[in-house]
């Protein structure tokens, strides 16, 4: 097990684990190389292109196992927030969670999709820009993972009628 910790947010985990959920935050195993000692840098906010995950990807990751209500209130408050984009503060608000738990969070989707048949390293769940003034991302949905929440009935019109249980 290793503990990487990063402007106030603990990650423990495997090595494997913390490259992924580094990976899921957009930041560089190699801006994080020292495990255990808190970094000042913050991801590089260069022009790259990024890539999302497939529809289908995330189709089969949000169906392989049952979302628990709090992911389904993380995705429902992200596009509900649209078209504006939302802070990690503000989720971590709405979902009643301090940063190390609504990073844990972001871990486990990240691992979710990760390990679903199909999904091609690299690519992203969610729209992330690093917001410098602020000190966190904000997040938006990419057009497919909105589409296959929406499919499922977990946010948009069709959510309405659903509980927010496990």
């Amino acid at each position: 097990m290793v503990k990487v910790s990063w402007d106030g947010m603990v990650i423990e985990g495997t090595p494997e684990e913390v490259r992924e959920t580094l990976a899921l935050m957009r930041m560089t195993s190699s801006e994080h190389a020292v495990a255990g000692r808190d970094q000042a840098s913050q991801p590089d906010n260069g022009e790259e292109e990024i890539e999302y995950v497939s529809y289908d990807v995330a189709r089969t990751a949000l169906t392989r196992i049952p979302l628990h209500a709090i992911q389904k209130k993380l995705f429902k408050a992200i596009y509900d927030a649209h078209p504006r984009r939302i802070l990690a503060t503000e989720l971590q608000s709405i979902l009643g969670y301090e940063r190390p738990q609504f990073s844990g969070l972001m871990g486990a989707l990240g691992r979710r999709f990760t390990h679903t048949q199909g999904y091609i390293a690299g690519t992203n769940v969610f729209d992330q820009e690093w917001d410098y003034e602020r000190h966190c991302y904000d997040y938006s949905l990419p057009p497919t993972v909105k589409r296959a929440l929406e499919d499922l009935g977990v946010v948009g019109a069709a959510a309405k009628g659903h509980t927010s249980g496990k």
